[in-house]
């Protein structure tokens, strides 16, 4: 490794170690947002389900029970995964994210030196890169942190592939293109489709003469052998999309977090948008009326200044393609706020898929940050600097004229963040402008003003992104509900947190107050995690998988379930409270209700207190005739909507309600019973006994993937109670078992596996032939 390089590896790891010091020198752990609501939980089913001695195909605590493999999100396939077995969640996550911030800024030095950027220019693209604040938003986004990483590592592959000969750069390129689908990340792979695409189309001839077409065989080639390396993951993952609502997403929720043009000003005013003092009116049009999807976007002005120089340095090989990608990218991001969001959803069906446009903010600031590269150098051998000079200090001048205006009315815009922010802008456009000037005047001060100019940036966005990923004390998730002691855990039956941001005006009504989940404490930067160690120690879902507690009605995050499960479910939460939840929560085997408010099922239902992180008590209420998890039926009657599941016409204990069945009384006198002896992540094993022919029914989420085998022959799984799984039986005894085997799983596994042999053995082709010639 030459000495460039490697004095550039460790800058970029001391830049990463400085951003996560707390993490690093103090022990504590990362946990915002999804990180303890959904990832924590989805490594504890993967380390139970293979502890258990079964495959992690299916996450039984999640909702009635989700698929867990085909969840990208889980990332299963993803080799850092599996060091999860045998390191703590909080250390585990720790290291991931440092060694993706510096995969990342690795990346786009080794890509700025092949684009024929000097060490030192290289050295400023990547630490733009990684400590600008789309990247670092990331850091509670696990996936989408994986697929940003590897941007660089596709664009540098791509650039190998397409101008070096033989076939090891072409598998080379498939297998960066695979990870990111393995890192449950495929936006990012869609999202730079059209940067690779342009470098094949308009990049200079080889030494071999290849054209355009030529370089796009390579790089279709690369593709197919990629999507077949991932083919395990992609496989399953689009098997279950293709029968959940994910498959054609609404534009209301493709369009969720799109970036408002005003809110892209940060981009270069470090206005700290969430802590502002915005109206429910702005807050609404800005972020949805929740947070931003990235926290920061903001790159700052320096690596703004410089990614100018660097588009208009002739030298550059991509200056154009990039400028481009990072236009589209930044209209892309708008969202909802453009048509070329709903264009670009017509064009690439793939994207119909794809939630929150913010994302693409990656790829401006991956497009900055190469160029501001390529501009440290060109500020050094430029001789004309006058006009970025004179820009800068007219800006600054015009910053700080706002920013005096602003303070000297605040009733204007009450808000002295804004007004530091545009200060801040001000004195960095001041100091550049004046830097450039001296450069201008001084020709001998070019590597002392561009050194200056690069520190300053990079600096400026360390600082301000100091706090972007709090950090929570080392036990955080290692904590447990005090309410956890008043439940059975011996009991496999389903349980339901209140979720009071379920619908609107819940908190309200039941709490009376607008925000639903408020800790009576002091919050700094230090004691953001207080507000998530609550939704932990009321476990709602789905933090209820990281406790081993069978949830069953909540929010499908993901939007993964199936149609069927998907129909109940907004059942569930359009009837919330009323008495057709309550004899749905029966119906569906939810035996056991966690709330905060009295009388959650009415006033003769007591419940048990527990101490809570909220102003009220926590309060477990038993679910007065809630059904077992297993029971035995054998009357039928034909129906597929959820109203009729919870209509009083219908008798749970003695009906099963099967779509397009012939209606079928009750036996008087029927005995049924069920037992569960085995229960882990891919099967279940009942034992039953029947006094007539009846319907085993088990309350657990149906799923095509399900089969069934009575006393160990082959019986067809039917969906029943709308979203449940049941199996006809005969009369008296019988084994029944229920095996989670999608062919989805076992073809992509099948596929990758030949992919993988191909891949081997065009490696090994490739190095003969690079010998014999």
């Amino acid at each position: 490794m030459k000495a460039g390089t490697t004095r550039a590896l460790l800058g970029l790891a001391a830049l990463c170690a400085c951003h996560m010091r707390e993490a690093l020198l103090e022990g504590r752990v990362y946990f915002e947002r999804d990180l303890h609501l959904q990832w924590f939980g989805q490594m504890e089913s993967f380390a139970r389900a293979l502890a258990s001695g079964a495959w992690p195909l299916w996450d039984p605590y999640l909702g009635f029970g989700q698929p867990l493999l085909a969840n990208a999100n889980a990332q299963l396939f993803y080799p850092p995964t599996w060091l999860n077995l045998v390191m703590a969640p909080g250390s585990y996550y720790t290291l991931y994210l440092f060694a993706h911030l510096l995969a990342a800024g690795a990346g786009v030095f080794v890509l700025s030196r092949r684009w024929g950027v000097s060490d030192a220019g290289a050295f400023v693209a990547a630490a733009v890169w990684v400590c600008g604040g789309p990247l670092l938003s990331l850091g509670n986004v696990w996936n989408h942190l994986a697929g940003a990483a590897l941007v660089p590592w596709i664009v540098l592959a791509v650039d190998r592939a397409l101008y070096e000969q033989g076939l090891r750069p072409v598998l080379v390129l498939a297998a960066a293109l695979a990870l990111p689908i393995l890192a449950g990340s495929p936006d990012f792979v869609l999202l730079v489709a059209p940067l690779l695409a342009g470098l094949a189309l308009v990049g200079r001839e080889n030494a071999a003469g290849r054209g355009p077409f030529g370089r796009l065989g390579r790089l279709l080639l690369a593709a197919l052998l990629g999507a077949g390396l991932c083919a395990a993951q992609l496989l399953p993952s689009l098997d279950v999309v293709a029968h959940s609502s994910r498959a054609n997403l609404p534009a209301f929720v493709r369009g969720y977090w799109s970036v408002h043009p005003v809110v892209a000003l940060q981009t270069f005013v470090p206005l700290p948008w969430n802590s502002l003092p915005l109206s429910p009116e702005l807050r609404a049009a800005f972020f949805e009326s929740r947070e931003p999807y990235l926290f920061s976007l903001y790159l700052g002005l320096p690596a703004l200044a410089l990614a100018a120089l660097g588009a208009t340095r002739a030298g550059h090989r991509h200056r154009w393609l990039l400028l481009v990608m990072a236009a589209l990218s930044l209209l892309l991001a708008f969202g909802r706020h453009t048509p070329l969001h709903a264009a670009a959803s017509v064009l690439l069906p793939p994207l119909r898929m794809m939630r929150y446009p913010a994302k693409a903010m990656l790829l401006v600031s991956f497009g900055i940050a190469v160029l501001a590269g390529s501009g440290f150098d060109a500020w050094q051998r430029r001789a004309q600097l006058r006009r970025l000079a004179l820009g800068l200090l007219l800006a600054g001048l015009a910053l700080g004229t706002i920013a005096i205006g602003l303070q000297l009315r605040p009733d204007a815009f009450d808000s002295g963040s804004a007004t530091n922010a545009l200060f801040r802008a001000a004195g960095l456009c001041l100091v550049l402008g004046t830097l450039a000037g001296l450069r201008e005047r001084l020709p001998s001060w070019a590597l002392t003003t561009a050194v200056a100019a690069a520190a300053i940036g990079i600096g400026d966005l360390a600082i301000f992104h100091r706090h972007l990923n709090p950090t929570a004390p080392s036990d955080f998730y290692r904590l447990r509900p005090s309410v956890l002691s008043g439940i059975d855990r011996s009991d496999p039956g389903r349980l339901l947190v209140f979720d009071y941001t379920m619908a609107p005006g819940l908190a309200g009504r039941y709490l009376h107050r607008d925000r639903a989940y408020m800790v009576p404490a002091e919050v700094g930067p230090r004691q953001l995690w207080r507000g998530a160690m609550g939704l932990r120690l009321y476990p709602v879902a789905p933090v209820t998988g990281g406790f081993q507690l069978f949830s069953s009605f909540g929010r499908d995050f993901l939007g993964l379930q199936p149609e069927p499960l998907a129909r109940l479910n907004d059942f569930a939460t359009d009837s919330m409270g009323g008495p057709e939840w309550e004899r749905l929560l029966a119906i569906a085997g939810v035996s056991r209700l966690i709330a905060l408010h009295e009388n959650a099922l009415g006033a003769a239902t007591p419940a048990k207190r527990f101490h809570g992180p909220f102003f009220e008590d926590v309060r477990l209420y038993e679910v007065p005739g809630a059904r077992p998890r297993c029971f035995v039926v054998d009357g039928v009657q034909g129906g597929d909507e959820p109203r009729s599941l919870a209509a009083p016409g219908f008798d749970a204990a003695h009906e099963v309600l099967l779509p397009q069945a012939r209606p079928r009384a009750a036996a008087p006198g029927f005995e049924g019973v069920c037992r569960i002896d085995d229960l882990r992540a891919d099967r279940v094993q009942l034992e039953t006994r029947a006094s007539g022919e009846a319907f085993v029914v088990l309350a657990d989420a149906w799923d095509r993937g399900w089969s069934a085998r009575v006393d160990g022959r082959p019986a067809p799984v039917l969906r029943a109670n709308v979203a449940f799984r049941a199996v006809e039986v005969p009369a008296g005894r019988h084994s029944v078992d229920f095996f989670y085997r999608p062919l989805a799983v076992s073809l992509g596994l099948a596929i990758s596996l030949v992919s993988l042999a191909a891949t081997a053995r065009l490696w090994v082709r490739g190095g003969r032939s690079r010998r014999d010639g």
